[in-house]
């Protein structure tokens, strides 16, 4: 049986499901502080993620690093430290530490983070959508910008259009399907470096 290498997948009218002042692709720390700092300039706000979850590679055990400069001092406030400090309620995060390779480190507790803040995206009014994933880009009439996103779930395909669209996804995700020029690998063509 000779298998074609390629289908082609019938036009079809996907509806809008949602228009939001500003949408965020990706919830990790990103995501999270995009979307929250949005949402506290009055904006209306969709988050889109595709796990079941918010928080990224908080939610993995890993510290938070960046917090401290290199004399030790906090070099960070705003949201992020406002995210730490409701975890410091629940005994879920450390104090800002200095680290001789990292400068500075903070601990977590990975499941709080997923509590925390999708508590702190529901108070702030964000539209919090979880299983979505990015299947295409709407570009404008001219296609300098990126005016939505086709998004695909177990409910089908849809589209989520914003008057700004926020890529956190961590991979460039919607950068790359908008056709943005995107790299991986340093200039021999690997991935990490090595001595």
């Amino acid at each position: 049986m000779n298998i074609p290498l390629s289908f082609t997948e019938p036009a079809r009218e996907i509806p809008v499901s949602a228009d939001y002042d500003v949408l965020v692709v990706g919830g990790g720390p990103a995501g999270l502080t995009a979307a929250l700092a949005a949402a506290e300039d009055g904006m209306r706000v969709g988050l889109l993620e595709s796990r079941s979850f918010v928080g990224g590679n908080m939610t993995i055990g890993l510290p938070v690093l960046g917090f401290l400069g290199q004399k030790g001092n906090q070099v960070i406030y705003g949201l992020p430290q406002k995210f730490i400090d409701r975890l410091k309620e629940r005994n879920a995060a450390s104090e800002h530490r200095p680290c001789p390779l990292h400068m500075g480190i903070t601990l977590v507790e990975p499941e709080a983070v997923k509590t925390v803040g999708l508590e702190m995206l529901t108070e702030a009014g964000v539209d919090v959508v979880f299983y979505t994933f990015v299947a295409g880009v709407i570009m404008s009439d001219d296609g300098s910008a990126i005016r939505g996103v086709v998004t695909e779930s177990k409910s089908g395909r849809s589209v989520v259009v914003g008057k700004i669209v926020i890529d956190c996804t961590g991979d460039a995700d919607v950068a790359y399907r908008a056709g943005v020029a995107t790299e991986k690998g340093n200039e021999h063509g690997g991935c990490s470096r090595r001595h």
